[in-house]
């Protein structure tokens, strides 16, 4: 029995793949624009100003110097821009209340990359003006569904369409979002941010994509821990016999311990010890009495055998010596 599409899958689509990265870049790669350091520090600066997004700058800077290492002909350059505006959109529309000062910081990150990137390196335009908070949404669920929808359709071939409430829900949910986007910019251009979606991957240019659909199972809980092989999703599936191990490892350690310590008790402090250390050395002496007993018989025998052998290998070389 194969087991479903959950919900977790999601943490291992394109898209969220990129939002972990962007949340937890190890590197500064600020540092190979060391000619550029007074104005990537000022902008921080100035970001920081902003008491809402103060904690985000130093991360919103690095991932944007990390995008101008890109050269500008890698199809890459336009796939991190366009994620880039979404996740940095995503802190600017959740923490910045004022929507007048999305213009002012859209300056500041114009103002970076323009310094740091080259003419052959990528170039990232982030606008975030004449965009509401219910908009933004819409675009960024609309372009997310569009990017993992290879991804999610792979998922519910191979598991048969089956999933749980949770990926079902998720995915009915986008496809809304994205076919109220692709619907308002490809046959009634009305929307404003339609505009901004043409300088971007332009979704709602091509062919609209289908609605992807599974059927829900009763107890998912079940599939959770199966495994149905031949696909690799990036991530290794939840074994519960590994789960129980920590539990059984535990346990038996606990119970050996504690076999000891009454073990060690009643050597010490019961009569039990007294009789296991005088049985113990009496079988001890025995046993030295006897090889000693033994040992000259064995040390005579050995001197023959030895002596034995001796002749027959001067009986040997005389042999060959003839």
């Amino acid at each position: 029995m194969s087991r479903s599409v959950e919900f977790r899958d999601l943490l291992y689509l394109p898209s969220k793949l990129v939002s972990k990265e962007f949340d937890n870049l190890e590197n500064n790669y600020c540092s190979v624009h060391f000619d550029k350091e007074d104005i990537i520090e000022r902008v921080k600066s100035n970001l920081k100003l902003y008491q809402q997004i103060r904690n985000d700058a130093d991360k919103i800077v690095n991932v944007i110097c990390k995008a101008s290492t890109i050269d500008v002909d890698n199809p890459e350059c336009t796939e991190r821009c366009n994620y880039l505006y979404y996740q940095i959109g995503d802190v600017f529309i959740d923490k910045l209340i004022n929507v007048d000062l999305f213009s002012n910081v859209s300056e500041e990150l114009r103002t970076l990359m323009d310094s740091i990137s080259t003419r052959f390196k990528c170039k990232c335009n982030f606008t975030f003006t004449n965009v509401n908070k219910d908009d933004f949404n819409d675009m960024k669920d609309a372009y997310f569904y569009y990017k993992d929808y290879e991804k999610n359709e792979a998922l519910l071939q191979h598991y048969n369409h089956l999933c749980d409430d949770g990926y079902n829900t998720y995915i009915k949910t986008a496809f809304q979002k994205y076919d109220k986007v692709y619907e308002a910019c490809k046959n009634e251009n009305s929307k404003t941010y339609c505009n901004q979606l043409k300088n971007k991957d332009s979704i709602y240019l091509g062919e609209k994509l289908p609605e992807m659909t599974c059927r829900t199972i009763e107890n998912s809980s079940q599939y959770q821990a199966l495994n149905s092989p031949g696909f690799e999703l990036g991530h290794s599936q939840e074994n519960p016999d590994d789960a129980s191990t920590p539990k059984s490892v535990i346990f038996i350690s606990f119970f050996f311990a504690l076999l000891g310590i009454i073990f060690l008790s009643l050597y010490k402090f019961t009569p039990l010890g007294s009789w296991i250390h005088s049985h113990l050395l009496f079988k001890r002496k025995m046993h030295f009495n006897m090889n000693n007993l033994k040992m000259p018989k064995f040390k005579e025998q050995f001197d023959d055998n030895e002596q034995n052998n001796l002749n027959m290998k001067r009986f040997n070389v005389s042999y060959h010596g003839r």
